[in-house]
């Protein structure tokens, strides 16, 4: 119902790209694993964000795609670098060109999903993401940072950030607790420093 008003014409349509690249590239860059819980509708935009999470649990109530070029319009630039990062070109051609919406199977079949909801999505996504938030932060931002410029090709241009991540990790109080941890076969109590 906004298209009139918001995405009318093509400097709209640029801006709103804008804003909604800065949201998408907030959620991916992150330092701790995001993960989105998606049930009913993730649909174009609501995909979008949903692909710049790190996983995403569905319900088998959810509904997907990208309906672009049944609109007339051309997915961001963005948004298809991310796609494409996710499920491979072929796959994000198939997906933009036909334009329609499916089920939770499809989604799944197409690797648009991760997991599927043991009920609730979000208690899902929140018992899953609840083991992973014990890990060391350090590692998880290290880690996420290190894969994501694998993933968008800037690996060569941040290297120097990227190093100095996994420095940092060595560094840390956390490693020590780690290896203490190991060592006394007990679980670590990391604190992100």
């Amino acid at each position: 119902s906004e298209f009139d008003t918001v995405r009318a014409t093509a400097e709209q349509g640029i801006e709103y790209d804008r804003i909604n690249d800065e949201t998408v590239l907030a959620i991916r860059n992150c330092p701790r694993p995001v993960c989105a819980a998606i049930s009913g509708y993730a649909v174009g935009g609501g995909l979008s964000l949903a692909l710049a999470c790190d996983f995403r649990v569905a319900g088998k109530d959810a509904k997907m795609g990208i309906p672009a070029g049944r609109l007339g319009l051309v997915y961001s630039i963005l948004d298809c670098r991310i796609l494409t990062e996710r499920i491979g070109t072929t796959a994000s051609k198939r997906i933009l060109f036909e334009g329609n919406i499916f089920g939770y199977e499809r989604a799944r079949e197409r690797g648009l999903v991760d997991q599927l909801a043991d009920g609730e999505a979000v208690a899902t996504a929140q018992a899953w993401l609840g083991a992973i938030a014990s890990n060391a932060p350090l590692s998880q931002a290290g880690n996420k940072a290190i894969l994501n410029a694998l993933a968008d090709g800037s690996v060569e241009t941040r290297k120097a950030e990227l190093e100095d991540l996994i420095k940092a990790a060595f560094d840390s109080e956390d490693y020590l607790e780690g290896r203490r941890a190991f060592a006394d076969r007990r679980p670590a109590k990391f604190v992100g420093f």
